[in-house]
């Protein structure tokens, strides 16, 4: 998605803090994308803002359904006093398969959203200070899988961190390990094993999935409002103004 005008950026950006208000939530994010337009505009392109406007409306459409089917479980926590009490009570039988609905769609979209932030990173001009040698000797020490090629390709190309992709490389593997192959792949799935029973919410995974999924997330959001805020195209504009007095110095 790609907007040709500053305005059009502004416009949705209005549209999508409604649509979060509209699902009961407030809308917070790390950088706007009005800024994020003019740096597009300005240093990257076209292509960079709408795999951007892409990563917001994935992670803000993930946001919405954990912290609903958070709320949702939360009441259904305070209604049920039987173990099978969901299978005679009709509102109690329909807000559990709304959780379930959420979170089994969660899992995917989540696991979707890391994929679309590697090849988001790959789309970024940039060289690895590393030698192919030691990028190599990473991959190896740390078991990065071939199934992870998007991975193996941020190693090789880009100047991130080793350790912050081990991080993410060691989450994801047990990300899909325990949510995203059995929901997607296995019969019987894995979020049903939560959500269909009467369980309270506490005695299950979720809350620390929860967690830890938002948290992970979060950091990149922080990162990506470094490099897409307010501060960032301050920076951008004065090296742009820099360029251009040693342009004229020389004429």
């Amino acid at each position: 998605m790609y907007f040709e005008k500053r305005e059009e950026a502004i416009k949705f950006q209005e549209r999508l803090d409604h649509y979060v208000r509209s699902r009961g939530q407030t809308p917070i994010w790390h950088y706007s994308l009005d800024i994020a337009y003019d740096i597009c505009h300005i240093k990257w392109n076209a292509k960079i803002f709408s795999a951007l406007v892409d990563l917001r409306i994935n992670s803000m459409l993930v946001l919405c359904d954990l912290t609903e089917a958070h709320q949702l479980w939360r009441e259904l926590d305070k209604k049920i006093s039987a173990p099978q009490q969901y299978l005679v009570d009709d509102f109690i039988f329909s807000v559990r398969m709304q959780v379930h609905h959420l979170l089994s769609g969660v899992v995917l979209r989540y696991r979707a959203l890391w994929d679309k932030l590697f090849e988001f990173l790959l789309m970024f001009p940039l060289q690895s200070p590393r030698s192919e040698e030691e990028t190599e000797r990473i991959i190896q020490e740390t078991g990065i899988t071939e199934g992870k090629k998007k991975l193996r390709k941020l190693l090789r190309r880009t100047p991130m961190n080793p350790n912050n992709i081990v991080q993410i490389f060691r989450y994801l593997q047990r990300f899909d390990q325990f949510y995203r192959t059995p929901e997607a792949h296995s019969a019987g799935g894995s979020m049903s094993k939560w959500t269909l029973p009467a369980k309270k919410m506490d005695d299950t995974p979720f809350p620390e999935f929860l967690l830890e999924a938002w948290n992970l997330w979060n950091n990149v959001e922080i990162v990506l409002g470094k490099i897409f805020g307010e501060k960032a195209l301050t920076l951008i504009k004065a090296e742009l103004e820099r360029a251009g007095d040693r342009h004229n110095s020389r004429l």
